[in-house]
């Protein structure tokens, strides 16, 4: 079982792109959250998930709940607050494509989960521990997270952080810094976007940049590329690879594509029952194509959780674009 720590809250799409967030006229909800998003692609895509945060004991957070539940993911980590509201992220695509973000969380429900709420007996059948920097930037999160990695890491569960930065919830570039070279270290698996990457090493070369995290303790790191795809670089032999993208139609939206890479990377994980650290190039170029087509079903689509991919989609994504990656087996 996967095991998803973190963010379900509600997204708040424009109804408009092009424009900056005070010029949107309306916004459309949608249930999102980078690790619920997870949670659900991974089910989705033939894996057992189970979802550990709070949300606020109000309309949007048993909504957001049963969201999880008609997907078949395991909510018995799932918190309801009855003081504090569930977390709102409305977003804006401006016109040269960058996206703008405002999260209502002063606190929100996903970020004030306590220590003492954290399920206990989901990491004990727990395969992988996965959860992202967006629970790193206040506590009690925090501490919740430290003791959930804590109990992953007793248990022999495979850590999986995704940095997935959001610099409006930071006070500085150097506070994020300094909290992604944190739980880095305790990680087995890294995942970044290039930007990230460049940002938090300082590195042009994207592989330069993996290296550096690499040497903070992980097993592997991956690094999604956009439109090119994904690399990465492994301990296992310093063994490292590029995986171009796949296409599945017309790009709507991009937002969630990361949350859906890493998906897919964990699902073909799990299913062949290895550590990161074990896995050989083939593998890796496998579990990486298999998640760069599971990205390009979501980024046909709007929202997050609704835009997560079937395996079946993705099998369909693959037997296309296979010729086009010779010698790397579909594995499925």
């Amino acid at each position: 079982m996967i095991l998803c720590f973190g963010v379900l809250i509600m997204d708040m799409f424009p109804s408009e792109k092009g424009m900056k967030l005070v010029e949107v006229p309306a916004f459309i909800p949608a249930p999102g959250g980078a690790a619920a998003n997870v949670a659900v692609a991974v089910k989705r895509l033939g894996a057992d998930s189970a979802f550990v945060g709070k949300v606020g004991n109000d309309q949007f957070g048993h909504y957001l709940c049963d969201v999880l539940k008609k997907d078949g993911v395991n909510v018995d980590g799932v918190i309801f607050d009855p003081y504090i509201r569930t977390t709102l992220n409305f977003h804006a695509i401006r016109e040269d494509q960058t996206i703008e973000f405002l999260f209502y969380r002063n606190p929100g429900g996903d970020n004030s989960i306590r220590p003492e709420e954290i399920n206990e007996a989901l990491f004990q059948k727990a395969s992988v521990f996965h959860f992202d920097s967006l629970s790193t930037t206040d506590e009690p999160c925090r501490s919740a997270l430290l003791k959930a990695v804590g109990l992953a890491k007793a248990n022999r569960a495979v850590i999986s952080f995704d940095v997935n930065y959001r610099p409006v919830l930071w006070k500085s570039d150097a506070a994020a810094a300094e909290a992604v070279f944190e739980f880095a270290s305790m990680a087995n698996i890294v995942k970044l976007n290039d930007t990230e990457v460049k940002l938090f090493t300082g590195c042009s070369d994207i592989m330069e940049g993996a290296e550096k995290i690499l040497d903070l303790g992980p097993d592997l790191v991956l690094v999604t590329t956009g439109a090119e795809g994904a690399c990465y670089l492994s301990k296992n032999g310093k063994c490292s690879g590029a995986v171009s993208a796949c296409s599945a139609g017309p790009v709507i939206d991009t937002i969630g594509c990361g949350d859906t890479f890493i998906a897919g990377f964990l699902t073909k994980l799990t299913e062949c029952g290895k550590k990161p650290v074990e896995l050989c190039k083939e593998e890796l170029n496998d579990f990486c194509l298999f998640g760069n087509a599971a990205a390009a079903v979501t980024a046909t689509r709007k929202g997050c959780i609704p835009a997560m991919p079937a395996r079946s989609e993705v099998e369909q994504i693959l037997r296309i674009e296979l010729p086009e990656h010779s010698g790397i087996k579909i594995g499925i």
